[in-house]
């Protein structure tokens, strides 16, 4: 039998897992209620997409136009999502802060294309997101992101966060205050055709670290496994591309990797663990074992 203390302790404790609850729910009602459903065609920043469907950008974007209610340009909600860019550019400020297009856990199937179509009206052959903290950041699965150049950014030009199954391709990614790429708890993806150059820290990183490879995990990250990178050019990075301990199974094939200022090419894992390094072409190595080929 419980004495009375037990049952206050009881009756207290599950009144305020009621209250925490009650506060999430109001929370997500407010984040609703701020959330601006982007138009087919899409003019400023500030949008969210909600529904599946094919969307255009119309016009260059700006961070001055506004942001969502989770601090992007575009949000994307909704799967089955078509979302073509047309070469227009998305530009955050001297702030770095904010997040370009924002791909949000739960939506699958988006394809983001960032080619000019024959009738855009913009400078650029393909969109370029410039001046954020994180360019592109996406959550998502089995999505599509192809040709888009992002540069001079916080974080990342680009950002996998839990993301799974996805291909990305035909980008160039440059000049970022810490990664060009960086796949952070994101297994299964395939990260082809692309380029990375003059990133502070590392082109193309697989790994938990906020702050380059460390040799260590993350508590409460997950590991990043079974991606495929291939075909990739990482050149005058402080690392061009690295893999950190605890991140297994992912294949590192037919890359060209030059004048890197620590090493090209990079495995925290002893002997590589399971990742497979094959046909890379590099100056220098950093690995012990000598298993990056």
């Amino acid at each position: 039998m419980r004495t009375l203390g037990a049952i206050v302790a009881a009756i207290l404790l599950a009144a305020a897992q009621i209250a925490t609850a009650q506060t999430a729910l109001a929370a997500d009602r407010a984040t609703a209620a701020k959330t601006t459903p982007c138009a087919q065609s899409i003019a400023s920043c500030g949008c969210t997409i909600t529904a599946k469907g094919h969307y255009e950008v119309m016009h260059d974007l700006s961070i001055a136009q506004g942001l969502t209610a989770k601090n992007g340009c575009i949000d994307i909600k909704a799967s089955n999502v078509f979302l073509l860019l047309n070469g227009y550019s998305i530009a955050g400020d001297n702030t770095k802060s904010g997040i370009g297009i924002h791909v949000l856990p739960g939506a699958k199937s988006v394809f983001v294309e960032g080619v000019a179509s024959e009738d855009s009206t913009a400078l650029s052959d393909f969109t370029e997101l410039t001046s954020w903290d994180v360019g592109v950041l996406w959550e998502g699965a089995h999505g599509i992101l192809d040709d888009v150049e992002s540069a001079l950014n916080g974080t990342a030009g680009i950002e996998l966060n839990r993301a799974t199954g996805n291909v990305l391709s035909d980008f160039t990614l440059h000049e970022n205050a810490v990664y060009g790429m960086w796949l952070k708890a994101s297994s299964n993806n395939q990260i082809e055709c692309g380029s990375f150059h003059s990133n502070d820290n590392t082109g193309l990183y697989v790994g938990c670290s906020a702050s380059g490879p460390s040799g260590k995990r993350c508590k409460g990250v997950g590991a990043s496994n079974n991606n495929h990178l291939y075909d990739l050019s990482s050149t005058s990075n402080a690392i061009g591309i690295a893999i950190d301990l605890g991140n297994s199974g992912n294949a590192i094939t037919d890359n060209f990797t030059f004048n890197n200022g620590t090493a090209d090419l990079a495995d925290k894992n002893p002997a590589c663990g399971n990742d497979l390094w094959y046909g890379n072409h590099f100056d220098t190595q950093a690995s012990d074992s000598g298993c990056i080929q």
